[in-house]
């Protein structure tokens, strides 16, 4: 069974910004895949992996507000920073070795980038810029 699944209720009406979730849902569906040991891939790999692909989708979706002078972009930007530094805290957890991948840290990942979509990033649907 996949951790999370991707579907239209996700969708956000913006091509680039749906794409890039559902890549970002595939990364995350990777590190729990290697976190249960299926595949050949190391866990800490695939959370690097994950956290420089955060980096480039926060960039091109903080563009896109940018090109089309979005209201809600400082507050928007503020979630993204705040997401950022607890990936960075895992991060150095991990690196340190106090913590493994575990459920704790998948589930804080799929919770959030759902909530996310779900809450802030469906504002975006009116982002007039970015519908190609």
């Amino acid at each position: 069974m996949t951790f999370f699944q991707w579907s239209d209720d996700l969708s956000v009406g913006v091509n680039m910004i749906d794409s890039q979730h559902k890549k970002l849902i595939a990364l995350i569906n990777k590190l729990s895949d290697s976190a249960k040991g299926k595949g050949e891939i190391d866990p800490y790999e695939v959370f690097a992996e994950l956290s420089d692909y955060v980096s480039t989708h926060f960039s091109d979706e903080e563009a896109l507000m940018i090109d089309n002078n979005y209201a809600g972009y400082d507050s928007h930007v503020k979630e993204h920073n705040e997401f950022t530094q607890e990936m960075l805290r895992f991060r150095q957890l991990l690196d340190s070795g106090d913590i493994l991948v575990n459920d704790q840290i998948l589930t804080f990942l799929k919770g959030w980038l759902f909530n996310h979509i779900m809450k802030i990033d469906k504002q975006l649907s009116s982002l007039k810029k970015a519908k190609t």
